[in-house]
């Protein structure tokens, strides 16, 4: 296998021009792929798989296909291809969803769900 390496902003770069991010993966921790070209505005086509459910919100910010589905992932890029506005829009969300996604929103979170552990909610 040949690896590429990136800095940041040659990755940043490729991701702006993209169409949309591609992660046909079975199962990500997160999803950081999608993340990463959420924040450039770019939507994505995943697998519809863990960790990647986190990170694309289907039809909001790009689309989860299921996982092996060759014919529905070019479908899709096929759609995307086709409809600039759909891109646009699907790009828009992507990026809020990115700016949504803060240390201080994931310590929050995490501080109310041990809360209600504690407190057997739970």
């Amino acid at each position: 296998m040949h690896t590429i390496e990136l800095d940041d902003e040659e990755l940043r770069l490729l991701h702006a021009g993209a169409l949309a991010c591609v992660v046909p993966s079975q199962c990500e921790g997160f999803g950081l792929p999608a993340v990463e070209a959420a924040a450039c505005g770019t939507p994505s086509l995943a697998s519809d798989s863990p960790g990647l459910r986190d990170s694309v919100r289907h039809g909001e910010t790009g689309y989860l296909v299921p996982h092996g589905d060759v014919e529905g992932l070019a479908s899709r890029m096929l759609e995307l291809a086709g409809d600039p506005q759909l891109v646009s829009r699907l790009g828009a969300g992507a990026r809020a969803l990115a700016e949504s996604l803060t240390w201080e929103r994931t310590a929050d979170e995490t501080e109310a769900q041990l809360h209600a552990i504690i407190a057997g909610r739970a």
